[in-house]
């Protein structure tokens, strides 16, 4: 009850802020309201994104439509008339929709894995994903966009094509926005993500407003300060982490570990920066991370420490 009461109050006051002229004391118990709770300032900002939505057009054109004022309203009297009654047409259309939809509205649902254990997860709008180990993803399904926040691990989406409400992923500095198709973003530190499209398109926004279009069979990485493209991949089903395998030419070690970790029931981690950034090549079996392990000790002379809880290359 109480989500659908702050849907009313946050109604109210989108009606109250976006009115052609706004009182101080108006203003100043806007502020009250939204300084009062967390949730009012979601709410409040969730209903400003619907207020310029597609699902609103049919409101504004019947508007448009609505019977004229008599004779003596005219000119700015006109004016001020027929956009009172637009503006109370969008508001009602708000209203009807938001307090219409059963069940609590603006729910974020958060998944997450533990090391060396995925999952596979189908959102509440259809759309489908598999989610690798120490990973955690914030999904956003409300009634007029679909929003999504890879934290960190990996994510193989295939999301449910809908032709008003468009899927929008962040991870890192990369912004990923689809209409309906299938791809992979894998989260690389605190920055980094690396993004593959295995059907459809996808628009992907860099943090300088870099935009890049990717069809299927491509691939970009986005850094904390530009886009770039890297080889387009054969057009598979899926991704290759999924069967457990990763596959890198002349990337940072430091990137393999941070494969295996995700793995690994026991954190593996790489103290010596300069270890981190030895490049390495080579088809990896990363969901057996012992024999990976044992792999670099030979091939590149890698000294494995394990201390039960922690593994620690150097």
């Amino acid at each position: 009850m109480k989500d659908r009461q702050i849907t009313e109050e946050a109604t109210y006051w989108l009606e109250q802020m976006n009115s052609p002229v706004v009182d101080v004391s108006v203003a100043r118990g806007f502020d009250k309201w939204m300084d009062a709770d967390a949730r009012h300032r979601d709410v409040f900002s969730d209903l400003q994104g619907l207020w310029d939505s597609p699902l609103l057009t049919g409101a504004a054109r019947l508007s448009n439509s609505a019977p004229q004022p008599e004779a003596e309203e005219m000119a700015g009297g006109r004016k001020k008339v027929m956009a009172s009654m637009a503006f109370g047409l969008m508001v009602a259309a708000i209203a009807l929709l938001v307090l219409a939809l059963p069940g609590p509205l603006f729910m974020t649902d958060i998944y997450r894995t533990d090391r060396g254990a995925g999952d596979h997860i189908t959102l509440a709008d259809g759309s489908r994903a598999t989610l690798s180990g120490d990973a955690e993803l914030e999904v956003r399904i409300l009634p007029w966009k679909r929003t999504a926040v890879l934290r960190r691990g990996e994510v193989f989406l295939d999301i449910a094509h809908e032709r008003f409400r468009g899927f929008t992923v962040e991870s890192g500095s990369a912004e990923i926005k689809v209409l309906g198709t299938a791809f992979n973003v894998d989260r690389q530190g605190e920055q980094d993500t690396v993004v593959q499209v295995y059907r459809g398109v996808v628009g992907l926004e860099g943090p300088t407003g870099e935009y890049m279009v990717l069809r299927k069979g491509q691939a970009a990485k986005a850094t904390a300060h530009h886009l770039v493209w890297q080889s387009d991949f054969m057009n598979r089903s899926g991704p290759d982490w999924i069967a457990g395998w990763f596959e890198m030419s002349n990337e940072p070690l430091g990137l393999l570990v941070e494969k295996l970790d995700r793995y690994s029931e026991h954190q593996i981690r790489i103290d010596d920066e300069t270890l981190a950034r030895r490049r390495v090549s080579g088809r990896f079996h990363i969901s057996r991370p012992a024999s990976v392990l044992s792999a670099l000790k030979y091939a590149y002379g890698v000294t494995v420490v394990d201390k039960g809880d922690v593994i620690t290359l150097q």
